[in-house]
């Protein structure tokens, strides 16, 4: 009788003990939606060291260098994400009372304060009057 309490004892135990998984977990391979939307935008991405760890910083055509996230959540504030179907669009053909109050259509040739606004809309025009970006700032 008590080889079978033992035996029992055992077997209860045995079932508690988990197998072993020598398998690696799998990886997800999702980009940085921050990061992707810098270089959407047709900016240089480079990561810094800051006293509180690494940031990345998105470096834009207009000389502005602005950090990744806060370029992100500003084209989200701006409205810049959903006016990206004006890109490759003839700026001559654009409707500009449909744009948002602050904004401003910026010829290639066009001086431009350098001031970054996240709140304000940037149409990019290049010499052939293409729109070639809409961004925030």
């Amino acid at each position: 009788m008590q080889k079978l309490w033992i035996f029992a004892s055992l077997a209860i135990l045995g079932g508690c003990a988990s197998a072993r998984n020598d398998q690696q977990p799998k990886q997800v391979g999702m980009a940085n939606p921050a990061s992707v939307y810098c270089q959407k935008a047709s900016g240089k991405l480079s990561i810094e060291n800051t006293p509180t760890g690494q940031v990345g910083m998105c470096l834009l055509p207009d000389g502005n260098k602005v950090e990744e996230w806060e370029l992100f959540e500003a084209a989200r504030q701006c409205g810049a994400d959903s006016r990206q179907d004006l890109v490759g669009t003839l700026a001559t053909s654009l409707d500009q009372s449909t744009l948002p109050k602050l904004s401003r259509v910026i010829h290639s040739k066009s001086a431009v304060t350098m001031d970054y606004r996240h709140d304000r809309l940037n149409v990019y025009v290049d010499d052939s009057e293409k729109i070639q970006r809409v961004s925030c700032g």
